[in-house]
């Protein structure tokens, strides 16, 4: 039998797209898959990123404003339940014919980041 595990999902929004791409993520696209039976557990904007280097002797952080990336996790119970739930949500008609085209027009598709990760027993999402 599976284990649940969590989707981390990571997208660059187009530039100037940010507020338009909230918009239609809060409006549309999580109650749309809510309604589905997708489990989503959080999702995140980003404000800035560190990029962090260390010699070994001095830590360098190097903070950067970052004002279009998306990051959503959602839960799976199991690959099974996974599998059923992509079709039901990216093979319906909504998703065709409403969501998907304007999707692509506010995030680059090319940069999309998927990880699939198991909940470690010291962590507060399970």
């Amino acid at each position: 039998m599976s284990k649940p595990f969590f989707e981390l999902r990571i997208y660059k929004v187009f530039p100037d797209k940010a507020d338009e791409w909230l918009e239609f993520m809060e409006k549309t696209i999580v109650p749309f898959q809510r309604l589905q039976g997708m489990d989503i557990v959080g999702n995140f904007f980003s404000e800035s990123f560190d990029l962090i280097s260390n010699d070994g002797v001095k830590t360098d952080v190097n903070r950067n404003k970052d004002d279009r990336t998306y990051i959503w996790i959602r839960k799976f119970e199991s690959k099974e339940q996974m599998k059923d739930l992509y079709k039901k949500v990216y093979e319906s008609p909504e998703w065709l014919d409403t969501m998907n085209d304007k999707v692509g027009e506010l995030i680059d598709r090319k940069s999309i980041l998927v990880y699939q990760m198991k909940s470690l027993p010291y962590s507060l999402i399970q």
